[in-house]
């Protein structure tokens, strides 16, 4: 069972574009009110929408807005979506949160384990969750004498 994600139309996200500039967090600086809305929100598309509207408008942002907004991106199999946001979160700093990191290991294991297992050898820090992750994408690529390698 694979899950497709269609594609709203222009009138659809002009719409909803108009909607999120009307409503009082598009004018708020309040980090919280933005972190909840990316949280809360219905589809990743939208997500990513409100984290990109964050930048624009200067606001900080935090390990949750990150974390948010990797695990809506996650369902997207978006492999340069996946690098674009890896690459951000080095540069912002949050490399060493383990439940980021998992997260982006989730999206990569989805999309390209290659990519999944070279960030899983460079992770200062691994969990069951990391470990988890792993096993499962070995299983899934089809790589099972992967599983049973040690370092």
């Amino acid at each position: 069972m694979s899950l497709t994600l269609c594609r709203p139309s222009k009138r659809l996200l002009l719409y909803e574009v108009v909607r999120f500039r009307k409503s009082p967090i598009s004018t708020s600086s309040s980090s919280s009110k933005w972190i909840s809305a990316i949280k809360n929100t219905s589809s990743p598309q939208k997500s990513l929408q409100i984290y990109t509207q964050m930048h624009r408008q200067s606001i900080p942002v935090d390990r949750y807005a990150v974390l948010y907004t990797v695990t809506a991106s996650t369902h997207l199999n978006n492999l340069p979506l996946l690098r674009h946001l890896h690459a951000h979160i080095t540069k912002l700093g949050f490399t060493s949160n383990v439940y980021i990191m998992s997260s982006l290991l989730h999206g990569y294991s989805s999309t390209c384990f290659d990519d999944a297992h070279d960030m899983f050898d460079e992770m200062p820090e691994r969990t069951i969750v990391t470990w988890n992750t792993m096993i499962t994408g070995f299983s899934k690529s089809g790589n099972k004498s992967g599983m049973m390698q040690k370092e």
